[in-house]
């Protein structure tokens, strides 16, 4: 949050001086030992606030909702995913990329919630690598099949894809595409998530000193679930894993890019705007609010948002 305030295109938004973006920076390490340093903590409860809306704009195209979203809940277990269908497949939809990935994610929790309340990490992290790789396949036969055996010239369907598996205060992510998760505590918004599109592969070369030209926006996806080999084999896009602690009163939000895209300008204003929410009491009405700002900003594409705040059970005393 604090790196993200001295990014803001508005100067008077900014930390006034360099002072000042010490101390936020200095704050934001100090929270995060704070997590590494925190305990598990099981006996939890989640409140869970969701929306979902095609976006003004292409409602008024006649396009559809290619996002989906799924959760579900059992005991101090919670499973949560935002899926981003893209929108230009010529074999199957975005909206059936995304509908196949929640149909094996729903499947995937059924067979899997028992054996995931003791579970390590490894495991964990095994279980939402094998609900993306099986939601690789089955969308990549479904894209096969729409195109009458062979892909040729068409553009396979796919979509992008966040996972949150919630255990009492602790996280454990996975995704693959530009649908982001955020973390929102007492200081604000934190992005957790990298967006696997050229822009992001663009960024990470210059981090490893590998600088290279971008010639493009950088909107194309490099990661998502319906990839293929050149030879058209289904292949799995490696997803990117997240492991964080949340602290008492923190919010996790999973969203698709059009809340990103179209709730602000710049990724400053996208988290105060993020943070302002959280604020909310009911995160029904704080993710209804979200959409509503990305649809008062354009609505030019389909926005989901889940937010989910771990909360202490009920003493039955």
């Amino acid at each position: 949050a604090g790196a993200t305030a001295g990014l803001n295109p508005i100067a008077r938004q900014r930390p006034p001086d360099g002072l000042a973006l010490w101390a936020e920076l200095s704050r934001a390490q100090a929270t995060h030992r704070i997590r590494r340093l925190t305990g598990t903590q099981a006996d939890l409860t989640f409140q869970i606030g969701f929306d979902t809306h095609i976006g003004r704009l292409k409602a008024r195209m006649g396009q559809t909702n290619q996002d989906a979203m799924y959760w579900q809940f059992q005991d101090q277990l919670g499973f949560f995913i935002v899926a981003d269908g893209i929108s230009v497949s010529t074999a199957g939809t975005g909206n059936l990329a995304s509908a196949i990935l929640v149909r094996v994610a729903s499947r995937g929790w059924q067979e899997a919630a028992d054996s995931l309340c003791d579970a390590g990490d490894a495991e964990i992290r095994d279980f939402l690598d094998g609900v993306l790789e099986q939601a690789n396949e089955e969308i990549c036969e479904a894209s096969i099949q729409a195109a009458g055996g062979s892909l040729g010239n068409h553009i396979p369907m796919g979509t992008t894809a966040v996972l949150a598996f919630v255990r009492g205060n602790v996280v454990h992510l996975a995704h693959v595409g530009d649908s982001r998760a955020y973390v929102i505590g007492p200081h604000g918004a934190s992005q957790i998530t990298g967006d696997h599109n050229v822009r992001g592969s663009w960024l990470e070369a210059w981090r490893h000193n590998q600088p290279v030209d971008l010639l493009t926006e950088g909107y194309e996806l490099v990661g998502y679930c319906g990839h293929f080999t050149e030879d058209e084999q289904p292949e799995p896009c490696p997803p990117e894993h997240h492991k964080l602690t949340l602290l008492p009163g923190d919010t996790l939000l999973l969203c698709s890019d059009g809340l990103t895209d179209y709730a602000a300008n710049s990724p400053s204003e996208v988290a105060k705007l993020i943070a302002e929410a959280a604020r909310r009491p009911e995160l029904d009405e704080a993710a209804r609010w979200l959409v509503e700002r990305a649809n008062s900003g354009g609505g030019g594409d389909n926005v989901t948002v889940i937010m989910v705040r771990p909360v202490p059970t009920a003493d039955p005393d």
